[in-house]
């Protein structure tokens, strides 16, 4: 039972220091909230998970990291600090929740990324902010736009024209929205072949 415990240890340690490879076409980034046991404690924690797509789609986990504490800015600039130290040093796009300080972390690690963020994400956020029948619309709405968009202008002025049905009911949520409207539809500035790939990101 020993050697089997260390032979796993041997082995995950050997995941977290492996080689990456120097560019991807994608890493879908998120962080599960978790309870982790510590001595004799069982304390809160996030375990951040790194999934990699390669230009052939090949996907593979490129690391779980786990930190005590709530999902935060800093943890997530440890985790892409050690994706570059072990070689990752281009990306084409991100693709997260919208975990707030997850936008200036993935520009400050990646400049060059286009970060998308999740469409099942805000879809969740609209039924947070809004009554139960504006966010069926909305959402319904919104799957529309997300199939009938030819390119990403189309797509943001549709969003936009969305938002404003509903921005004096919902100003602040609508507001919000409107700034992070590059984020959410830049997807629409890659080829369409490649978009419909991974357009409907869902957790796992």
């Amino acid at each position: 039972m020993l050697k089997i415990k260390e032979d796993l240890k041997n082995e995950l340690q050997l995941f977290k220091q492996r080689e990456l490879p120097t560019s991807v076409f994608a890493l879908i980034i998120d962080g599960y909230h978790c309870e982790v046991k510590d001595n004799s404690k069982v304390k809160q924690a996030t375990c951040y998970i790194v999934l990699g797509i390669d230009l052939e789609g090949k996907k593979d986990i490129f690391g779980i990291y786990t930190f005590f504490g709530k999902e935060n800015k800093a943890d997530w600039m440890k985790v892409f600090e050690d994706l570059i130290t072990r070689g990752l040093k281009e990306v084409l796009i991100v693709i997260s929740d919208d975990f707030p300080g997850i936008i200036d972390a993935v520009k400050l690690a990646y400049p060059l990324a286009d970060h998308q963020l999740c469409f099942v994400h805000l879809q969740r956020n609209v039924r947070k902010h809004m009554t139960k029948e504006d966010a069926s619309a909305f959402n319904k709405s919104l799957d529309k736009i997300k199939i009938s968009s030819s390119d990403f202008d189309e797509a943001v002025l549709k969003f936009k024209e969305l938002c404003d049905e509903y921005l004096a009911k919902y100003p602040r949520f609508y507001c919000c929205n409107i700034r992070k409207s590059r984020v959410l539809f830049c997807l629409y500035e890659i080829p369409r072949g490649i978009k419909k790939a991974y357009l409907y990101h869902k957790r796992r």
